[in-house]
């Protein structure tokens, strides 16, 4: 470590209205001052909160350096700083010599993550344990403020580049003491903000231009940039004059010298570029992280001699991509490695993976294919269907619509969303979900239901089913469910039946109406029939799923919401249980409960008119009876009369004889 200069202070946390004169007035108190100077940001003319003050003799700068000193409203914060030609000594000393030692370190620092949002309860041995899940750590250090607090991060350098990928992959957004940590790998700070705010965009053309398979890692994390020797102190921002200077570390030096590679890598990819109308450039992809351009080159030459290989790297971390551009010096070179790695017989491998090789295309064409992709049916599960036939409680279509007809559908509509959060799932469009059939309706009057609705002798049904019960003691099929799916060829027939018999009160009854809805179906189950049945070929084919052609079957008061294919700009979501689901099953529960009210009083009243008719039924017997006692002589109607009522009078007074 080199020492100190004894008289000169950096001194920060100056308020940003301080000015020269006012700084040396402060210090001038405890002893006589050579200079002193504050320092400005040179393009905007502001104060950086930073100066530095030389004494005249080093007791008093030590004094200073003991005293606490304010200066406004702000306690200023002291230390010595170094000299020029010790700042020298200690760069030469960590400059590496040779060119291994060099490489050495630069790979090392390759192999540097950074790790942010760490706890404050972290110490290095915790963090090494957690972190050496999968491979040895070399090195761990937890920066800290000059007064033992920690800067919420830390440093961890790997052994290996591969242990270094696996654990940012793994343990990236993990929670490590009940917090969740970003991990990414470290770079200089400097380089960072070279890059971002000068190269970063040539740079993405080239990139977009060369990966054409869409494999980019832009470092879009502003704050992976930080290093350790950026964060430990502020002093190493800038410097004052000739009489002192700050620190650089020896990954500065290093990284400067990474950046003039960069330069010289980009200007050369640059005219490079137009070569791939030669068709002698290939592009690589699928490389290891490890390989290295001489490796790539090695391989590469056993095809024929090459112009240049060059590996794509991030132009932020500067790390490989795993993708690859190799420029041969014939055409028929070119063309026999992509054919040795389109083999099926013998694959081409480079450092134990498997590597894809391709004719490269010039940004142009790359432009044009996306934009030709893009044209293509974004919605490939046809996420847009899901809503076709909704029918929202207080909507036009739901005017005479039965309570438990209402909440069906919004019981269903709620599982039909929970199941498309699910990428395996898609919506069909030629399968139609058919509920509230009628227990008489079987497979073929279901047929001949939906194909009248269609009304088009061109329109083909391949399944109509009736899902029923099976009954085990009599090992045959029972009652229907009440559900069934219907199949068409062609997705046009699928909409037109649909809009015309879901909801429709003239299908069943007013009170039941037909529940029609597109399938929800699996990618997985789909591709079992088709492998049970080849015939299933024919009927399910999975690239005519996305087709959509919208029908006019006109405007019937029944007819729910309407489905509406995405536009090009329209980006593809997954229909959600919004609020407005949840306050339609709310509004239905609230109904549900006035309708019981109002069932029960009128029922209440049914009861007590029949109480009273019975009232005054009995009341009109008892008057009967209290005559017939007072009679002795009775006929013979009289007779029967109190005989079913069984009364006691005839035992006491049985019938006489008129003579």
């Amino acid at each position: 470590m080199a020492s100190v200069s004894a008289k000169t202070l950096f001194v920060h946390n100056l308020p940003k209205e301080a000015r020269n004169e006012q700084l040396a007035d402060v210090f001038s108190d405890i002893g006589p001052i050579k200079r002193c100077h504050i320092v400005f940001d040179k393009e905007t003319h502001k104060s950086t909160g930073k100066g530095y003050v030389t004494f005249a003799f080093d007791n008093d700068a030590e004094t200073a350096l003991k005293s606490t000193i304010k200066l406004g409203n702000n306690v200023l914060k002291l230390k010595y700083t170094t000299s020029k030609e010790q700042m020298a000594v200690v760069k030469n000393k960590k400059s590496p010599q040779n060119n291994k030692e060099r490489r050495k370190l630069k790979q090392e620092k390759k192999r540097r993550v950074i790790i942010r949002n760490l706890s404050f309860n972290a110490t290095e041995d915790k963090l090494k344990d957690w972190i050496s899940k999968f491979g040895s750590v070399k090195e761990v250090n937890i920066p800290k403020k000059e007064n033992g607090k920690m800067l919420g991060f830390a440093f961890v350098t790997f052994d290996n580049m591969k242990t270094a990928v696996k654990t940012i992959k793994e343990l990236n957004a993990k929670e490590f003491l009940n917090r969740k940590v970003a991990i990414d790998f470290a770079i200089a700070k400097e380089k960072y903000n070279a890059v971002k705010h000068d190269d970063i965009e040539e740079e993405n053309d080239n990139d977009d231009n060369k990966d054409e398979d869409g494999d980019d890692d832009d470092g879009d994390d502003d704050n992976k940039d930080e290093d350790q020797d950026d964060e430990l102190s502020d002093d190493e921002d800038a410097g004052p004059d000739d009489e002192t200077l700050s620190i650089k570390s020896d990954n500065e030096s290093e990284m400067d010298e990474e950046e003039d590679l960069d330069l010289k890598k980009k200007k050369k990819r640059r005219k490079e570029s137009n070569d791939v109308s030669e068709g002698k450039t290939v592009f690589v992809k699928n490389l290891s992280f490890d390989t290295t351009t001489e490796k790539l080159e090695e391989v590469m030459q056993s095809f024929g001699e090459t112009d240049y290989c060059i590996i794509n790297e991030d132009p932020v971390s500067g790390h490989s991509r795993g993708t690859a551009f190799v420029k041969f010096k014939v055409k028929e070179s070119a063309d026999e490695c992509i054919e040795r790695s389109n083999s099926e017989d013998s694959s081409l491998f480079i450092d134990g993976r498997q590597v894809h090789i391709c004719l490269a295309m010039s940004k142009n064409d790359l432009h044009n294919q996306k934009n030709s992709s893009e044209k293509k049916v974004r919605d490939k599960r046809n996420l847009f269907l899901a809503k076709e036939g909704l029918i929202y409680p207080k909507s036009p279509a739901a005017k005479d619509v039965s309570q438990s007809d209402l909440s069906k559908r919004l019981n269903l509509e709620q599982r039909k969303r929970k199941l498309l959060t699910n990428n395996l799932y898609f919506v069909s469009n030629t399968r139609l979900h058919v509920l509230n059939l009628p227990e008489e309706i079987n497979d073929a009057k279901l047929k001949r239901l939906f194909l009248e609705a269609v009304d088009d002798k061109s329109a083909v049904i391949t399944e109509a089913k009736v899902m029923r019960n099976f009954v085990k003691s009599e090992n045959k099929l029972g009652k229907s469910k009440g559900f069934g799916f219907v199949t068409f060829k062609d997705p046009k027939h699928a909409l037109i039946a649909l809009r015309r018999l879901n909801n429709n009160p003239n299908t069943f009854s007013k009170h039941k109406r037909p529940i029609v809805e597109f399938s929800i179906e699996s990618r997985l189950a789909v591709n079992q029939k088709m492998k049970r049945n080849e015939k299933m070929k024919k009927i399910i084919n999975l690239e005519s799923l996305n087709k959509f052609v919208d029908v006019d079957v006109g405007d019937f008061p029944y007819m729910g919401v309407k489905a509406k294919p995405l536009n090009e700009k329209e980006k593809v979501t997954v229909p959600k249980l919004n609020r407005k689901i949840f306050e339609a099953r709310k509004d239905l529960k609230q109904r549900g409960k006035v309708v019981k009210s109002e069932q029960r009083a009128i029922k209440q009243d049914l009861q007590v008119k029949k109480n009273k008719k019975e009232k005054a039924k009995n009341r009109r017997e008892n008057k009967q009876l209290h005559k017939v006692k007072e009679v002795k002589e009775m006929d013979d109607f009289e007779e029967e009369f109190l005989r079913k009522r069984k009364t006691p009078y005839l035992e006491e007074n049985p019938k006489k004889e008129v003579n």
